[in-house]
């Protein structure tokens, strides 16, 4: 039913988190395709994922974060029951954007426990619900359409945006993205992603879909207004975080002000 690919860089992580929530999993048979980059031997997640598909042999591609874990041990039992509801098929998720209501603002939909606390985007979902994209840290495909169009590595050779591009390219198909209403547990904290390069990949969605006026994700709506502000706002996040990181604050003070003080 199910080939769970994963790229991992922490086996420790790998193996207390998700292989060890796999284990659990009752009623589905899957099969498990990890693909090493402790040794960062794959220089993006679509070069590895992509990797990772053309060994796959099951109905779905399930393309998963290593950290992780699927709350339930039915989860992939409930999971393939709501992908048969999910009518022309494209790409699956736990969490995602859409835009809803007269002024199209953003509305996320879908649940996930993030480390201690609950993440939720606006509204949990009781059914597969339609949205524009879902979050790139679990990802289903069937893998009918994945022989179709594969992660565009060219474009995205790092690790952002591979999911949401897809998402868009598929949606350019005719094929819908849905929100399932089943909940992981996802370990990571939250971090400033423009620190790795995320507002590149950005620009490089608006440019290959600029048939979508906004584009709608986990991380923000982008447009080119929206992206303008963003760019603004994390060249100052990030001098002022080499500023403070660098300098101790009393010393940034003393340095800077005492001629006030």
């Amino acid at each position: 039913m199910f080939s769970i690919i994963c790229v991992y860089n922490n086996v420790k992580i790998l193996n207390g988190c998700l292989l060890k929530n796999l284990k659990q999993q009752e009623k589905v048979e899957f099969e498990f395709i990890g693909l090493d980059n402790t040794s960062e031997a794959y220089r993006s997640a679509a070069e590895a994922l992509n990797e990772g598909a053309r060994k796959a042999n099951c109905k779905y591609l399930f393309f998963i974060h290593q950290d992780v874990e699927l709350v339930g041990s039915d989860w992939l039992w409930k999971a393939s029951r709501m992908l048969n509801m999910a009518s022309n098929l494209g790409v699956a998720g736990v969490c995602g954007m859409s835009s809803i209501g007269k002024n199209n603002e953003e509305r996320g939909r879908g649940l996930i426990y993030q480390g201690d606390g609950v993440w939720s985007w606006s509204n949990p979902v009781t059914k597969p619900e339609p949205v524009q994209t879902v979050d790139e840290c679990l990802l289903i495909i069937p893998r009918m359409l994945f022989k179709l169009i594969q992660f565009d590595s060219k474009t995205f050779d790092g690790w952002h945006c591979y999911g949401v591009d897809y998402c868009l390219s598929a949606k350019k198909l005719g094929f819908e993205v849905y929100v399932i209403p089943l909940v992981i547990k996802h370990l990571a904290g939250t971090l400033d992603l423009y620190f790795s390069n995320l507002l590149r990949y950005e620009k490089s969605l608006l440019r290959k879909h600029h048939q979508f006026r906004k584009i709608y994700t986990t991380c923000g709506e982008l447009s080119t207004v929206k992206l303008l502000e963003r760019q603004i706002a994390a060249t100052v996040n990030h001098y002022l975080f080499n500023m403070f990181s660098n300098i101790p604050l009393k010393q940034y003070i003393k340095n800077h002000f005492s001629k006030y003080l």
